[in-house]
C-alpha cells in the first residue's frame, strides 16, 4: 500500500528558500563587518579655532610657558586601568600639551578623551583623528591648550606598507605680533620604511616653517637613528628634553624647537600611561 503524501502548507517556506534567505542574511553580515573593519584615512582638514568655551590667552612674549607631550595609551595606565584623571594630573599646569593615542568613545555618544581632559583642565582642545573605522573616528592625536589658535591644518602622512594611517597637525599660536608654529604628530611604529618616510616629511615642514616653531609627539625614533641625528645636526634645532636629569637613551617622545629658549625640562612617569609625560619650559627670545 502506497503512503499518502500531504501537500505543503501554503504558509510554509520551502527549505530551499529558507536556506537562500539565511545565506543572504549571513552574506550581508559578513559584508557589513568587512566594510566596518576597513581603515579609511581622515584626509586633510583646516580650521580657524579650537573647540571649547574656556578663556584663551596669547603666548607670553617675556615670561616662560610650558610645552608638554604625552602618549596617553588611550587613557590606560601600566596597571591596565582606564583613568583619565591620572592623565589630567600629569599635564596640569602645562600651557600647551600634545596628546597621542587619543580615543573617541564612539558609538557610546560620550565626548572624546581630549574634550574630557580640556574640560577638566579648563582649556580648549582639538581632536585630530587619523582614520575612520567601524563608522567612527576612533583614534588619533589631540591638543589641549590655554592659548589662542589663529588656524590649524591636519596633514596626512605617507603610508605604503603599514595598516594604520598617521597624520600631523600644524597650529598657529597667537603671540601678539608674532606667531608660534606647532607641529603635533605620532609616527608609524610597525613599518620602519613608513616611519622613516614620515619622519622626513615632518622634518621638512619643521625646518621650512618660520621660527619660532615646535615639533611635539611620539616619533617612534631614538636619538641614535640616522634620521634623528641628521635633524639634530641642523642649525638652530634644539632638543628641549636634552636638559632632563636622566634622559633615557631609547626615548621616542620628543619636544624639538627652533627659535625658542629652553629654560628647563622634566618628566612624570607615575604609570598613568605606558609612556612618561614630558614637558619643557620655553621662552620667546
Amino acid at each position: 500500500m502506497t503512503a499518502a503524501i500531504s501537500p505543503s502548507s501554503p504558509n510554509q517556506t520551502p527549505p530551499s528558500r529558507r536556506s537562500l534567505a539565511w545565506s543572504l542574511v549571513l552574506s550581508a553580515i559578513i559584508a557589513t563587518v568587512w566594510i566596518g573593519s576597513q581603515r579609511v584615512s581622515m584626509g586633510p582638514a583646516v580650521g580657524n579655532a579650537l573647540a571649547g568655551k574656556a578663556p584663551v590667552a596669547t603666548v607670553p612674549t617675556a615670561e616662560k610657558w610650558r610645552l608638554g607631550t604625552f602618549n596617553i595609551h588611550s587613557g590606560k595606565g601600566r596597571d591596565g586601568q582606564l583613568n583619565l584623571s591620572r592623565i589630567a594630573d600629569c599635564v596640569r599646569g602645562a600651557d600647551f600639551v600634545a596628546l597621542n593615542e587619543v580615543r573617541n568613545d564612539f558609538p557610546s555618544g560620550e565626548s572624546n578623551q581630549a574634550e574630557w581632559l580640556a574640560h577638566e583642565l579648563q582649556q580648549r582642545w582639538l581632536y585630530a583623528p587619523t582614520e575612520e573605522r567601524w563608522w567612527g573616528q576612533l583614534f588619533g592625536n589631540a591638543v589641549v591648550t590655554r592659548f589662542a589658535v589663529d588656524g590649524w591644518q591636519r596633514l596626512p602622512l605617507v603610508r605604503q606598507t603599514s595598516k594604520s594611517f598617521r597624520n600631523a597637525t600644524l597650529l598657529g599660536l597667537n603671540a601678539g605680533a608674532r606667531r608660534v608654529h606647532v607641529l603635533v604628530t605620532h609616527l608609524e611604529r610597525a613599518s620602519d620604511a613608513d616611519r622613516v618616510a614620515q619622519f622626513y616629511g615632518v622634518m621638512h615642514w619643521f625646518l621650512a616653517l618660520e621660527p619660532p616653531v615646535v615639533l611635539l609627539g611620539d616619533l617612534n625614533t631614538t636619538r641614535d637613528a640616522p634620521e634623528m641625528q641628521s635633524l639634530l645636526a641642523k642649525p638652530g634645532v634644539i632638543d628641549a628634553l636634552a636638559q632632563l636629569e636622566t634622559d633615557p637613551p631609547r626615548r621616542i617622545d620628543w619636544i624639538l624647537v627652533r627659535g625658542l629658549n629652553v629654560l628647563a625640562a622634566g618628566s612624570d612617569d607615575r604609570g598613568a600611561s605606558d609612556h612618561p609625560y614630558y614637558w619643557a619650559d620655553v621662552q620667546l627670545p
